[in-house]
Parts: structure tokens; C-alpha cells; sequence
């Protein structure tokens, strides 16, 4: 209650309950609204307007017979699918497979880093992501250059004998 975040002396005044009394059933009712909004973001938990909203951003039509837990089967496949043919598209633009995918959850953030030997590849990589991956995940496309924590497994005098730009691109093939 909204009334015990105020001091004692303004929980006396009868307007001052009043009001919070009303402002109590308004957030009651935003925090209900916020609750049922989670719950249809994921797939799992979603109802029937979660899914309607999930297969309409798919391109999907489903009909009147079909059941909740086919319609989620259904955009599981697809979600699944995407993934599975994302990474056969990256194996046949990039030679050799030479790049990394991660993926974060919890930032929904899809990371590819190709390694500097394949810069070129770059742009028509990041052009394809962007028109494949769903607009809700992050996509950050770059060269994979040697990272701080990589070079740090050697000593200065191991360092010394490499260039500056073989550190910086090349080392993490080491």
C-alpha cells in the first residue's frame, strides 16, 4: 500500500488515504497488466493472443481446429529451423567455417566475429543476418581481433618478438 511509504504524520489526513487508497487499485492493476504481458512473451506460457501475435510476425495461418499446443510446436519448429539454416548459410558464405556465433539470452544478442583473414566477408554477412535474424535479438557483426584476456597468456618477452599488428590480428589463431 502506498500508504505506509509516506510518513506517519501525512497517514493521518483522510484525503492522503483516500488518494493513495485509489492510486493503490490503479498500480494493482498496471502490476496485473505487466504480469499477463510476461506471460505472452513466451512461447511456453503464452495464450491464444500471445500466439496470434507470434504467428502473424511469422507469416503463419492458423486455423480454427487446430490445438494451442500444435501452434506452439509450430513456431518452435520455425524459431528452431531458422537457427539451424542460419548456420548453413553462414558455412557456405564464410570459407572454412571460420567465424564464431554466440548468443546471449539474456541480453538477446546474436554475436558473429570473423576473423580478420575473411574481412571481406563482412558487410554482405552482417546484410544477410540482418534480414534473417528476428528484429527482437541484436545482431553485432565484427573482425575478430586478438582480445586483451588472449594476449595476456604470454609474457612481454614472448610479446616482443611479434609486431604490433600480428598481436592485434593474428595472435588468437595462435
Amino acid at each position: 500500500m502506498l500508504i505506509n511509504y509516506l510518513p506517519p504524520f501525512m497517514q493521518e489526513y483522510r484525503e492522503i488515504r483516500e488518494i493513495c487508497t485509489s492510486e493503490d487499485y490503479e498500480i494493482k492493476e498496471l502490476q496485473n497488466y505487466k504480469n499477463k504481458i510476461q506471460k505472452e512473451l513466451f512461447l511456453e506460457t503464452a495464450t491464444d493472443y500471445g500466439i496470434k501475435r507470434t504467428e502473424s510476425n511469422l507469416g503463419i495461418t492458423a486455423s480454427d481446429g487446430e490445438s494451442m499446443e500444435y501452434r506452439k510446436f509450430r513456431i518452435k519448429s520455425i524459431l528452431i529451423g531458422t537457427h539451424y539454416s542460419l548456420i548453413e548459410a553462414l558455412n557456405s558464405l564464410i570459407p572454412n567455417g571460420e567465424y564464431t556465433l554466440n548468443f546471449d539470452i539474456n541480453t538477446l544478442t546474436l554475436t558473429l566475429r570473423i576473423p580478420l583473414s575473411n574481412k571481406m566477408y563482412l558487410n554482405s554477412v552482417s546484410e544477410m543476418l540482418d534480414k534473417t535474424v528476428p528484429l527482437n535479438i541484436a545482431v553485432s557483426c565484427s573482425i575478430l581481433y586478438t582480445s586483451h584476456s588472449n594476449a595476456g597468456k604470454y609474457t612481454h618477452s614472448e610479446l616482443k618478438e611479434f609486431t604490433h599488428k600480428f598481436i592485434k590480428e593474428d595472435l588468437h589463431e595462435q
